[in-house]
C-alpha cells in the first residue's frame, strides 16, 4: 500500500494538495471545463486526473514546506490565485467572442430574442450564442484545450508551488487582459457592424429620396437580412480572428504570470 501511494503521490501530501488546488482552480474557472451541468463531479474528476498525471513529472519531491495547519493557508490562497488567474485568461478569450456577438446582435435588433447560454447559465442573445458556439468548435479544432493544459504545466515551472508573490506585475497582466478583451470584441464585431452602418446609411438615403416609402416597415427585416448575409460572407474572417484570439490566449497563459525569483 505504501509503495502504491509513493508511486501515485511522489511528494508530501501537503505539496500534493497545493498542486491539486491550482489545477482545481483552473478547472473550476475555465469555460471549457466549467460548463454548467447537473453533475459537477466531473470537474473534480478532471482535476484529480490532471494531478495524477502532472505531479510525478512536475512535482518537487524535495519540497520542504509547512505541514497541515494555519501555516498552509497562505500557500493555498496563492495556489487558488494562480489557478484562477489561468482560468481567467481562458474566460477573457471566450468573453471577447461573446461580447462581439452581443454587439452584433444589438445592432441587428435581435437582443430581444434571447436564449439560455449553457456555459454561463444566463440569458444571452442568439448571435452571441452563435459566436460562442463557433468559438468553442474552433477551440477544440485547433487543439486549444491542449494549450490550456500545457500552459498549466508550464506555470508549475515558471511559478513553483507556494512561490507566487502578489505585486504590480499580476495587476498589470489583468489590466492588459481586460484591455485586450475590449479590443478583441470590437475587432471581431467591427466587420458586421460596419456593414450594418452602411445599410443604415442606405436606408436613410432611401427615406430622403422616396418619402412615400415607409422605411420603418421594411427597415427591420432589411437590417436582419443584411446582417445575416454579412455574417455568411465574413465567417472565414471571423474564424481567422478567433484563431488569432486563441493564440493570444496561449501566449498569455504563461507570459502574464510573473516568474518566481
Amino acid at each position: 500500500m505504501n509503495e502504491l501511494l509513493a508511486l501515485l503521490l511522489p511528494a508530501k501530501v501537503e505539496y500534493a494538495c497545493l498542486f491539486f488546488t491550482r489545477i482545481a482552480a483552473l478547472v473550476s474557472t475555465a469555460p471549457i471545463f466549467a460548463t454548467a451541468s447537473p453533475w459537477s463531479g466531473y470537474r473534480i474528476a478532471i482535476a484529480v486526473a490532471l494531478t495524477l498525471v502532472m505531479l510525478p513529472a512536475l512535482g518537487d519531491p524535495a519540497w520542504h514546506g509547512p505541514a497541515f495547519g494555519a501555516a498552509l493557508v497562505p500557500l493555498v490562497a496563492r495556489e487558488l490565485i494562480v489557478g484562477t488567474f489561468l482560468g481567467f485568461v481562458v474566460v477573457v478569450a471566450f468573453a471577447a467572442v461573446r461580447g462581439a456577438g452581443e454587439l452584433v446582435g444589438a445592432e441587428m435588433g435581435l437582443s430581444l430574442a434571447s436564449m439560455l447560454d449553457p456555459t454561463t447559465g444566463r440569458q444571452t442573445s442568439v448571435i452571441a450564442t452563435l459566436y460562442q458556439t463557433l468559438a468553442g468548435m474552433i477551440f477544440l479544432a485547433v487543439g486549444a484545450h491542449r494549450w490550456v493544459v500545457a500552459g498549466l504545466a508550464r506555470s508549475f515551472e515558471r511559478v513553483p508551488v507556494g512561490s507566487f508573490e502578489m505585486g504590480a506585475a499580476p495587476a498589470t497582466g489583468v489590466a492588459q487582459l481586460l484591455r485586450g478583451l475590449f479590443e478583441a470584441s470590437l475587432a471581431l464585431g467591427a466587420p458586421v457592424m460596419t456593414a450594418m452602418f452602411l445599410v443604415t446609411v442606405v436606408m436613410g438615403l432611401l427615406a430622403r429620396a422616396v418619402p412615400q416609402l415607409n422605411i420603418l416597415d421594411v427597415g427591420f427585416a432589411l437590417r436582419i437580412a443584411a446582417a445575416i448575409g454579412a455574417l455568411l460572407c465574413l465567417l472565414p474572417a471571423l474564424r481567422i480572428g478567433i484563431e488569432g484570439l486563441l493564440e493570444t490566449m496561449r501566449d498569455s497563459l504563461v507570459d502574464a504570470l510573473p516568474a518566481a525569483r
